[in-house]
């Protein structure tokens, strides 16, 4: 009886768990744009403070999976945006499209606590490069979504995003 009660208890606490990471994705949900630095450009803004996704993105939720919409070209390119899924708990793999080619993105993804944690895993390009570690944590600060990004050994950086308010209040 002790081995089931224990056992119960760590099921409680591993779904407990899952279902708080998904009450915050939820708030993570929406369009965010860039906020620039107070006299800065936003081009500014992401020289100094890139998180690694353009200064538009949109995030949404689909069965625990997280999606991350990012609009790297302009509407002129005809382009479609850059789209990233993760899974919490799992490992996924990205393919993009940038530059004269594909790139694969392999990443994983974790709630700690109300915080997604994202690492994704750059693979080298050729034997003169080495494969780099890209850390994103996304969280909600007051009215903005926070992304701190790390590359890396270097510092990280924060980049600030503001909700887009919806056309016609809804």
């Amino acid at each position: 009886m002790r081995w089931n009660r224990g056992l119960m208890g760590a099921a409680f606490i591993f779904v407990s768990t899952l279902t708080f990471g998904a009450e915050c994705a939820g708030d993570l949900v929406g369009e965010w744009n860039r906020e620039a630095a107070p006299g800065g450009t936003p081009d500014d803004a992401y020289r100094a403070e890139g998180s690694g996704w353009s200064d538009r993105i949109r995030v949404t939720r689909d069965s625990g999976r997280i999606n991350i919409e990012s609009y790297y070209f302009s509407r002129t390119d005809l382009q479609p945006p850059l789209r990233f899924s993760y899974l919490p708990g799992e490992s996924t793999e990205n393919v993009v499209m940038v530059g004269n080619g594909t790139q694969r993105q392999s990443a994983s993804a974790r709630w700690n606590e109300c915080r997604l944690v994202i690492t994704t895993r750059h693979p080298a390009i050729d034997a003169s490069s080495a494969e780099t570690t890209v850390i994103q944590t996304l969280w909600l600060e007051a009215d903005a979504l926070v992304v701190e990004t790390a590359r890396g050994a270097a510092k990280p950086n924060r980049t600030l995003y503001r909700r887009v308010a919806v056309a016609g209040g809804k």
